[in-house]
């Protein structure tokens, strides 16, 4: 159910979405148009925090340890061989594919660790505070 209001200052209002407990609905703020207003926050994003080279094997091996950031982007900087990254048990049956020459960034704060089929291969990272 939906419906406009205006408020004591003549500021027009969209009511969207199924009633509150109480019976009210969340009011949404529309121009003259009926065009949804929307603040956007700009945010400039993360700091370099640090970056590394880790020789990766063929059993997991810690690529960055667990800290406080934003997120990990991992590079495969090979011509040929397969990157699997995820968490201490990764494998290459169950982690996540980076392919020759790609990069995967995780949003995420936990240890990332990295395998390989077969040999080693020196992957990089980036992490984002």
């Amino acid at each position: 159910m939906a419906g406009k209001f205006y408020d004591s200052a003549g500021t027009r209002h969209l009511l969207l979405g199924v009633p509150d407990g109480s019976g009210g609905q969340n009011a949404a703020d529309v121009d003259s148009s009926n065009r949804l207003l929307v603040n956007v926050a700009t945010n400039a994003g993360g700091v370099l925090n640090s970056t590394g080279q880790v020789s990766v094997g063929n059993s997991a091996t810690l690529i960055i340890a667990a800290g406080t950031r934003q997120g990990v982007i991992v590079k495969n900087p090979s011509s040929s061989t397969t990157l699997y990254v995820g968490g201490s048990g990764v494998t290459t049956s169950n982690g996540q594919i980076v392919l020759p020459g790609e990069a995967i960034t995780l949003p995420v704060t936990s240890a990332v660790y990295g395998v390989i089929a077969s040999g080693s291969q020196t992957v990089s990272f980036l992490e984002v505070a």
